[in-house]
């Protein structure tokens, strides 16, 4: 069965497939993320970084050739691509391990100079790698695939710059015995605690059919200038999540693909994951609050733009969790300054015992909450729901 490939132009890897683009491009995506996790930006990988990021406006070329390496003939169609920098062209084949070169000045530039530069570089190219090993050379290995296309594809990664080789990191008494230095790095623990539901989109996130009238509610509470906390109650089972990711698609789906990576993200965190492996009094604390911090700043680097947003399904979770014979303090505490004053937009996920629990033990938390409730839809409905 034919799958989409994914792969970056001036690199080799990573490389992502599957039979359905959108999953390709979620899991490169995933393959990229997960690269620069912990990725220290420093002169020894910083060309690696560069290529990443290197956008120039490119030709895109599949040219049919025919031609004869000794006594095998060779009929097919090769991927070229071109840019042109400081008035020099280049061309890049893709499928000859990225290899590029420079166009001579007399060729000229353009699709017409990429085919006549091609012409004679792609016969040299197979000549040299069928001559270094015979055995394993498969000319279908160099041929352009049928459907081929160049894109851009935007995905936010943290890059921590590394300091200067002559400068030290300070080492306190528990770094030494592997306990770090208890500073943390929101960009990179939001990472560790959970994953941005608009990454997902569209492929990934779930549809809720037949219900517009409790998606435009979410849609609008999530979505509109106010920012204010929002839970959505009902019994499992009757599409509360479903309504929600519908909320987020319905908002991407508007966005121009341009801007979709200044838009306000929404982040999937799972509280449990915040303590797990915080060795020290107060480290918890300092990691959530980087991740504050990295939320409200918001996930690029574009100025004013609207802070994240962060989606919790355990809100129990919220009021006890931190709790201890030393410390009374929960991740609910530390929520609330940034929820009375609509700077952050915390939603919930709640079954109705849950959010009882919730207003019985915190009514000053509950309280700054606007509930949607979610009821089972009825039978009518939901078997057209199955059918669709």
């Amino acid at each position: 069965q034919s799958q989409y490939q994914i792969s970056p132009l001036f690199l080799s890897f990573p490389v992502a497939s599957h039979r359905r683009f959108e999953t390709a491009l979620r899991q490169f995506e995933k393959e990229v993320k997960h690269h620069f996790k912990g990725f220290e930006f420093q002169r020894k990988n910083m060309e690696e970084l560069l290529w990443f990021f290197f956008d120039p406006e490119l030709t895109y070329v599949q040219h049919p050739m025919a031609f004869s390496i000794g006594n095998q003939f060779i009929q097919g169609k090769f991927d070229l691509v071109g840019f042109s920098l400081q008035g020099i062209w280049f061309c890049v084949l893709p499928a000859f391990n990225q290899f590029m070169f420079m166009l001579d000045g007399e060729v000229g530039g353009g699709e017409k100079g990429l085919i006549k530069a091609a012409e004679s570089v792609i016969p040299e190219l197979l000549k040299q790698r069928k001559e270094k090993n015979k055995e394993l050379f498969d000319i279908e290995d160099y041929y352009g695939q049928k459907g081929s296309f160049i894109t851009s594809v935007n995905i936010s990664v943290f890059v921590e710059e590394a300091p200067f080789s002559f400068v030290t990191k300070e080492e306190d008494f528990f770094s030494l015995l592997g306990g770090g230095d208890g500073n943390f790095n929101g960009a990179i623990e939001i990472e560790k605690v959970g994953y941005d539901l608009n990454a997902r989109y569209p492929g990934e996130l779930k549809e809720a059919n037949f219900r517009e009238n409790l998606v435009d509610r979410i849609y609008t509470a999530i979505y509109n200038s106010e920012n204010a906390p929002l839970v959505i109650v009902g019994e499992e089972g009757v599409g509360r999540e479903s309504l929600l990711h519908q909320a987020v698609r319905q908002f991407l789906d508007q966005a121009q693909s341009s801007e979709a990576r200044y838009l306000p993200k929404l982040w999937y965190i799972d509280p449990t994951r915040i303590i797990a492996g915080m060795k020290y009094i107060g480290w918890w604390q300092r990691r959530f609050e980087s991740i504050i911090q990295f939320l409200l700043n918001g996930s690029s680097n574009q100025k004013n733009k609207e802070a994240d947003k962060i989606l919790v399904n355990n809100p129990v979770a919220l009021i006890r969790i931190g709790k201890s014979r030393k410390n009374s303090l929960t991740l609910s505490d530390i929520l609330k300054p940034y929820l009375e004053k609509r700077r952050l937009q915390l939603i919930l996920i709640s079954s109705p015992a849950e959010w009882d629990i919730l207003q019985e033990k915190d009514r000053r938390f509950s309280d700054l909450f606007q509930v949607i409730r979610v009821e089972a839809p009825p039978p009518e409905l939901a078997i057209r729901m199955i059918l669709h």
